[in-house]
């Protein structure tokens, strides 16, 4: 296992950095009744507490762990990086974009109930492979069984105010994704 030892220009925190501003940015720019309605479901408050500390622990350890510069890992580990970009930034603009009191089912919303979910984890395990860290592969595998509970709470969150349209959404759209939509 990698022990993080120290801080240097080519470790983890560059990605993580990219992910880190672009998150910010989003909700900067996003209206504010849509930051509100991104920040997590209250009844689960301990478990959106865990779920931050690891958050905040996996970018923390990325400031100490050095990326494999000049192994096929860096590459393959960037590649599973920018499509979580990708990703999370259709998903952003997904939510942003959704009528003030709808639910978000359109756009990368027909293939994953929790695109944002998904995405943060395709970004963490790409840092991981990037740097070969099974600190941070297993934070990111932590942090996503964690979600998991988070998910079943936004859903039951979600039914009780959309109602049937979210009961048809749920049964037209995987929770974590799929590729081709159901007929």
């Amino acid at each position: 296992m990698q022990i993080p030892d120290s801080i240097g220009i080519l470790n983890a925190w560059l990605p993580a950095a990219v992910y880190f501003i672009l998150n910010f940015a989003y909700l900067l720019l996003m209206p504010k009744y849509k930051v509100n309605a991104f920040i997590s479901v209250p009844r689960v408050k301990y478990i959106s507490t865990l779920n931050h500390v690891l958050y905040y622990t996996f970018l923390f350890f990325c400031i100490f762990i050095p990326l494999k510069i000049g192994t096929v890992w860096i590459f393959v580990g960037l590649f599973f990086f920018s499509v979580g970009l990708f990703f999370y930034s259709f998903a952003m603009f997904s939510f942003a974009i959704t009528e003030y009191n709808r639910p978000t089912i359109k756009g990368i919303y027909k293939h994953s109930r929790h695109p944002v979910y998904v995405s943060f984890f395709i970004i963490a395990c790409g840092i991981s492979i990037a740097s070969l860290s099974l600190v941070l592969i297993s934070i990111a595998i932590l942090h996503f069984l964690l979600v998991l509970k988070l998910m079943n709470a936004e859903e039951t969150e979600c039914l009780n105010k959309y109602k049937t349209e979210y009961e048809i959404y749920i049964t037209q759209t995987n929770r974590i994704i799929q590729l081709k939509n159901k007929q």
